[in-house]
Formats: structure tokens, sequence, C-alpha cells
């Protein structure tokens, strides 16, 4: 049987490890609904787009018993208790603050439970645990939930706030009033990181940095794109296959260079050809009839070229030696506790 490219063995082995759940997977004909309701959302101009209600919205189609208008009843509730410290004529610095204070010091406003990074599930294995309305009852979340909440309650009490990316993680950028743009890390209480730092931190290719695939403000849609990749690791550990092709074509046409989107599809048509053909045939011998062997080499040919477009912007498998320091940087976090 032929061996499938590294890239897309390590991207299809991590995340089919690391997103072990429960959740039902939706019925046949609910892919289709999802889909027109991602579709539609993405059209939005950015004005009209809310990155809350989107992300519950999304979510809710990977747990169905999330309710949507309590949770953003909540997120409501939230932002009126931050605006109502704020004093008169309030600048951004001081609504920043205000902010990082609600979320990550104790104190009434969030029952003496600060929101905090879940030590006891680094790599994110359990899929609820990305899910924003998670992170609302458990206050313990991931790269994920964590920026998530603090650019859909920064957007709305006016900061200037969206995400940014490196590999396998998520930030925040924050710009000032003075055009000044800032790294926040909501998964170390929101202090600020500077780049230099984050290079130093995350493996990084000089051109991944020119290209634009890490360390830049997104826009609102290429935000909502990234909350869109927990759709697509749930599609991916249920072994979900044209819908998440499907999914993942539609982020690439609001975010040509979402690079995870790329990696999804060179993973699921490598995964197609892998698992359809070779499995069924062992190899594209004689007993393939023509049309299932152009087929298959068509999946082959679309796998290789997504893995391909992804490296060009400057993307590369992570290293043993960045799993195992991420590792021992969550050691040592515990071991301070």
């Amino acid at each position: 049987m032929k061996i499938l490219s590294p890239c897309m063995a390590a991207l299809l082995l991590g995340c089919a490890a690391a997103f072990a759940q429960n959740a039902p997977l939706p019925k046949p004909v609910a892919f289709t609904a999802h889909f027109q309701s991602i579709k539609a959302d993405l059209e939005k101009p950015d004005e009209v787009l809310d990155l809350g209600e989107f992300t519950l919205s999304l979510q809710r189609m990977i747990d169905p018993s999330i309710d949507v208008p309590v949770n953003l009843k909540r997120l409501d509730g939230m932002v009126g208790e931050i605006k109502a410290t704020f004093p008169v004529m309030a600048n951004s610095r001081v609504k920043l603050e205000a902010l990082k204070k609600y979320l990550y010091v104790a104190g009434p406003w969030n029952d003496n439970r600060p929101f905090q990074y879940d030590l006891d599930d680094p790599l994110g294995q359990n899929i609820r645990n990305k899910l924003l309305s998670s992170y609302l009852d458990s206050h313990k979340g991931n790269c994920v939930s964590m920026p998530s909440l603090f650019v859909v309650l920064g957007q709305r009490i006016g900061l200037d706030v969206t995400l940014a990316t490196v590999p396998r993680h998520i930030f925040v950028k924050y710009r000032d009033e003075s055009g000044q743009v800032y790294n926040i890390e909501t998964t170390s209480g929101g202090g600020f990181a500077r780049d230099v730092w984050m290079r130093q931190l995350y493996e990084m290719t000089d051109l991944s940095l020119r290209t634009g695939i890490y360390m830049r403000p997104l826009s609102k849609k290429e935000a909502a794109v990234q909350i869109v990749d927990t759709l697509l690791e749930f599609y991916e550990a249920n072994g979900v296959l044209q819908p998440r092709v499907d999914l993942a074509l539609l982020s690439l046409r609001h975010a040509p260079r979402h690079v995870n989107g790329m990696l999804h599809l060179a993973a699921t048509y490598g995964w197609m050809a892998e698992v359809s053909y070779m499995l069924d045939y062992n190899s594209p011998d004689p007993r393939m009839t023509l049309k299932e062997r152009l087929k298959y080499r068509e999946l082959e040919r679309q796998a290789m070229e997504w893995d391909q477009r992804a490296q060009s912007l400057g993307w590369r498998p992570s290293s043993p030696e960045a799993e195992a320091a991420y590792l021992r940087r969550i050691e040592d976090a515990k071991k301070s506790l």
C-alpha cells in the first residue's frame, strides 16, 4: 500500500487523536443545511457579521445542545458588566485593562473563577473544550476558545481587536488609537507578547511571515474562518469526507491564505485516495477499472497540490522538538501553580 506523505500523515494522525469526543454526528441532510448557513454568514459584509453569534451558531453544529440565544444573552450581560466599570471618556487602553481584569482576575464579576488555560487538556484532545459555550461554563479554555471570547467581548465594548495565528495557535491583535498594534496572549492572562518572543516560541519560516499566513491581524471574515476550523476538525474526527472538502473550499474563498483550509483539503483528498481506493484494491493495479484508476490519480494529485500550496506560503510540519518544548512549558506551568 502506498504511504501518505509525511505532511498529510501528520495532519491525519494528529487530528484524529486530538478530537476524541462523543458529540453525535449530524444526519447527512444536515450537512447541506450547515454549509448553506455558514456560506450565508460568510457572505455578509464585515460590519454586519457578528462574530459571537457566528461562533455559537457554528459550534451548535457540533453540539446541538448549545442554546444560541441564551449564550448571546450571557455575552450581552458580560459586556454590560464590563462597560459599567468604565470611567467617563475611557480610552481603549482603559477598556482593554477592564476586559483583562474581568476575565483573568478573580472577583465577584466572574464568581471568583477567573478564566484560565486548561492545563489538563493542553493538546485539545476534547473538542468540547474548544467550544465558546463550554468555556463560558467551565472558565477553562484553550487557544481557540480563549482568544475567541476575548475578541467577541472586546469588539462589543469598542476595542479594535481581532484574531491572529502562529503555527497551531491563535492569539489576539489589539490596535490602540495611535495605530500601534500589540500581541495579546489570552492563554497567559492577557499579557502582551513581543513579536520577537513569538518568533522564538513558535517555529515560523521567514516566508510564512512575508506571505502573511502568520502574525497578521485577521479581518473579521478571516477570523470567522478560523472558527470554521473547529467544525472541519469535527468532520475529520468522524470520517466525514465530502462535506469537509466543501467547507474547506468555502473557507478558502473567503480567506485565500488560510493554510489550515489547504491542509484539510490535502488530508481529505489523501484520505479519499488511500481509503476509498488503496484499501479496496490494495494498489492501483489492473483490477481497477480505468474510470476508478483515473479518479484515484486525480484525488492523489489534489492532495499533493494542496499540500504544496501550503508549503509554498511558508507552512512547514511541526517538528518533534517543537512539540516536546510545548509539553515542557505545560509541565512547568503546572508545577508553578
